[in-house]
């Protein structure tokens, strides 16, 4: 496992030092007389991104898996989801997506707030990623016994049966092509599933192809 896990993380790094190498190489040749600096820079600058979130899932993996036990805390769930939505504002934003909240304002979780936004920001960023532009992102959140669950649906392709055990594993793309595309780097789902096992609850996904995809996470409600 960890062979092949240092073989992935190997590859995910080397895709943006290429792309960088390859266009500074190309502009020390000469391309500034060509007109396409600026578009060089623009690809350049889109890869120095994507490997800053690369290393920053990573150290986050890392954190988490060093750590035996999560910090305790009790988060409000609708304050974090506010949160995570500012976070990710401009995204939506670009994407031209409308989001739909409906949490009650009284949900309480036994999870420190850091790891529960965490949680939500991905989860949420997901489902912005894979949202067609001018569709709705639809927010839930509840009581279910003694367990708050958090929801979120996109209108998205769906998922197709046989990849769905396997999204929560690093690394894995449904969509390979789109995911690098996106700036996506394959952790995650995994980061997710990681924080709400050890919080003591557990995340599930219901999806159908080309009727979108719901994830849903489930935490112990604070006493």
């Amino acid at each position: 496992m960890r062979r092949e896990f240092v073989a992935n993380v190997s590859h995910e790094l080397r895709t943006p030092l290429t792309a960088i190498q390859g266009f500074t190489e190309t502009l020390q040749q000469g391309a500034w007389e060509e007109g396409e600096a600026d578009r060089f820079l623009g690809i350049i600058e889109k890869e120095v991104i994507r490997l800053a979130r690369l290393i920053d899932d990573l150290l986050i993996l890392s954190r988490l898996e060093a750590v035996a036990d999560i910090p305790g805390g009790r988060s409000n769930l609708k304050e974090c989801t506010q949160s995570a939505l500012e976070v990710l504002e401009q995204k939506i934003e670009e994407r031209g997506i409308e989001v739909d909240v409906e949490i009650q304002s009284d949900l309480v979780v036994d999870i420190n707030a850091d790891d529960l936004q965490q949680v939500l920001i991905n989860l949420t960023d997901n489902g912005i990623t894979h949202s067609p532009p001018g569709s709705t992102l639809f927010i839930s959140g509840g009581r279910e016994q003694n367990q708050v669950f958090w929801a979120i649906k996109d209108q998205g392709p769906g998922i197709p049966e046989e990849d769905q055990s396997r999204v929560f594993e690093r690394f894995y793309r449904v969509d390979k092509g789109r995911s690098r595309e996106s700036g996506g780097t394959g952790l995650g789902l995994s980061i997710v599933r990681h924080i709400v096992s050890r919080a003591g609850g557990r995340v599930t996904l219901e999806s159908t192809p080309g009727q979108g995809s719901t994830f849903i996470v489930y935490l112990q409600a604070a006493k």
